[in-house]
């Protein structure tokens, strides 16, 4: 099966760094690729979403704001690239993956990336914004 790759990106970085909270709303995971992210809840402390990556897919170019907690519910390994640049940031086959189910980590905001499943087995966690 053959990975879809993600569309070249502008030279000039949509936002790098700098305030989470200036970056591009149109950027934010939900309006930039609501087909892997859902709202499982949110009030104005907490958003929870449900995150999904089909195998052997890649999904749009977004970003995360507000740091969060970020649970593992299925999945074997995952790839995440710069939203910008394409350059590989995390690539869990390197050697800390497999991936293990209910592990969480910390997540800082994110700026603009863009994660690919390139294995036959689904992506889904949750991940637990924490709104400033």
């Amino acid at each position: 099966m053959t990975v879809e790759r993600q569309p070249e990106m502008a030279s000039e970085p949509v936002h790098e760094g700098g305030d989470p909270a200036t970056w591009a709303p149109e950027l934010d995971a939900l309006s930039a690729a609501p087909d892997n992210h859902r709202v499982v809840f949110e009030n104005d402390r907490v958003r929870v979403l449900e995150v999904t990556q089909q195998p052997h897919s890649i999904e749009p170019a977004h970003h995360h704001r507000w740091p969060s907690l970020v649970c593992l519910l299925e999945g074997e390994h995952l790839v995440d690239h710069d939203g910008v640049t394409g350059e590989v940031l995390l690539d869990t086959r390197g050697g800390i993956g497999p991936l293990t189910a209910l592990s969480a980590l910390w997540k800082e905001s994110e700026a603009l990336h863009y994660v690919e499943n390139p294995t036959d087995t689904l992506i889904r966690l949750l991940r637990v914004e924490l709104k400033n």
